[in-house]
């Protein structure tokens, strides 16, 4: 075969998400240029979603449970960024951020016993605990509509002038502020992911209780929510997110049945609950049974082969992924000082 005959075939090129397009079409490519459109696109998420919950009607499931969402991520923002923001601005976001996110949380939660609840009384045949569903249905619906008033007064702070002007302030104050030259995107991305893959591989070696698997839950959540936020410039976190979805999915399944547990099993001892003992009882059995089945079956998927790819998955995160963008424009390294949800 001659040399001309010859065809060099060259890898089909993955195309961009839409946060990797957008970036590339839309800012510039320093490292605070790209800081500051992250930060900007996730406090427009959550400031989305504030108002979807405001004013005098109870707020929509799907709007709290997104709200929540956006507030981790604008959180995760905030400790991949520390180095880039007015410390005393960057300060004062979090604590906005947090009473959202534990106000939204509280509202969550009860919607999730809540649909879990529906579900149980479908399956339900015995009439004689109908007036004790119907007691526990409306103490439910009694205290998402107490745990709302918390959640408008923190959302109301976001409308207000004063803190529309910090916002601002904070924004426009975005460059780097480490000692030293900036990072580059390179060794900034590495940095975070190593970062994060040290704290979930420390989380992972002990898995014997359910606190050690609610650890590893928010361990997993913070690495994959700093993949999310360096899409745009890095190529494995798209494969990578995909890889802690079923991990995520197992782990999440635990944790809902021991939130249930503990809610029914601190309910049932409530005098204002008395009408309902005897479903809550029954539903303490079943989630109690749930719960053990649950983490079971994580022990169980999760180990030899499984767990072999998905270290060889994060070996590869920490040390050799992928970055794109020609001038190789950096984000700061991951701060992280608690394992708050």
């Amino acid at each position: 075969m001659s040399e001309q005959s010859v065809e060099t075939t060259q890898p089909p090129t993955r195309p961009p998400t839409p946060a990797a397009a957008a970036w590339a079409g839309g800012c510039g490519r320093t490292a605070s240029a790209f800081a500051l459109w992250v930060l900007r696109r996730q406090l427009r998420a959550v400031r989305s979603w504030v108002r979807r919950v405001g004013g005098d009607h109870a707020p929509e499931v799907e709007a709290v449970h997104q709200l929540r969402v956006a507030t981790r991520r604008a959180r995760a923002a905030l400790q991949l960024f520390g180095s880039w923001l007015p410390a005393r601005h960057g300060r004062w976001l979090e604590r906005r951020l947090k009473d959202l996110r534990r106000a939204a949380g509280k509202i969550r939660d009860l919607d999730v016993l809540g649909q879990r609840l529906a579900v149980a009384r479908q399956d339900e045949d015995d009439r004689r605990s109908a007036r004790g569903w119907t007691a526990l249905e409306r103490l439910l619906a009694a205290r998402r509509r107490r745990a709302a008033r918390p959640l408008r007064r923190a959302g109301a702070r976001w409308a207000r002038r004063e803190d529309r002007r910090r916002f601002r302030a904070l924004l426009t104050g975005v460059r780097w502020r480490g000692s030293g030259p900036e990072p580059t995107v390179a060794q900034a991305a590495r940095a975070a992911l190593a970062s994060r893959v040290d704290k979930l591989r420390a989380a992972a070696r002990r898995l014997r209780e359910i606190d050690d698997l609610h650890r590893l839950r928010i361990r997993a959540k913070q690495l994959r929510y700093t993949l999310e936020l360096l899409a745009p410039v890095l190529d494995e976190a798209v494969v990578a997110q995909r890889a802690f979805a079923a991990m995520q999915r197992d782990l999440g399944a635990v944790h809902d049945h021991a939130v249930a547990l503990e809610t029914f099993t601190r309910w049932r001892r409530k005098p204002k609950f008395a009408a309902a003992r005897r479903v809550l009882e029954a539903r303490i059995a079943a989630e109690r049974g749930r719960l053990d089945a649950a983490t079971e079956r994580f022990r169980r998927r999760w180990k030899g082969a499984k767990r072999r790819a998905l270290a060889e998955s994060l070996a590869g995160l920490a040390g050799g992924s992928e970055v794109r963008g020609p001038t190789d424009s950096g984000v700061p390294g991951a701060q992280d000082r608690d394992t708050a949800e």
